[in-house]
């Protein structure tokens, strides 16, 4: 699927998957944030997103379900500066793992949601061009 997102966020429709492999291509974009939330669902979502303004990539599991290990934080960024950005995502009951334009970056975290948060979208506070595809595991 390929989209253009324009200050907005969209929903996958009918998208009811738990365990999955999403590859994202964005490109072409411009604002303050692109990303999207895995395991989404009532109060609960995993955000991934590119912060355009400081040039960071951020992982925030604040609304993960059960927190484990805050000691670490549900924070997680690192340093980057890309004009497109290649995602390769793994997720599962308690874990996603994101590999960062073929593996220059990579996160991988604990989420503890519940069963039914299984949803999926993508955002842009600003613009982008986004091609995806989700193959279920």
């Amino acid at each position: 699927m390929s989209f253009k997102l324009k200050d907005e966020e969209m929903t996958l429709d009918n998208f009811n998957e738990t365990t999955y492999e999403i590859i994202c291509d964005f490109d072409n974009f411009s604002g303050e944030r692109i990303g999207l939330k895995l395991r989404t669902g009532k109060d609960e979502e995993t955000v991934f997103y590119y912060d355009l303004e400081d040039k960071k990539l951020v992982l925030d599991r604040s609304k993960s379900g059960k927190l484990c290990t805050e000691e670490y934080g549900v924070v997680r960024k690192c340093a980057m500066d890309c004009k497109r950005l290649k995602l390769q995502i793994f997720v599962d009951t308690s874990s996603i793992e994101i590999f960062v334009n073929d593996g220059e970056e990579v996160f991988t975290s604990r989420i503890f949601t519940k069963r039914d948060s299984n949803g999926i979208s993508f955002f842009a506070n600003g613009s982008t061009n986004l091609k995806a595809n989700i193959w279920n595991i």
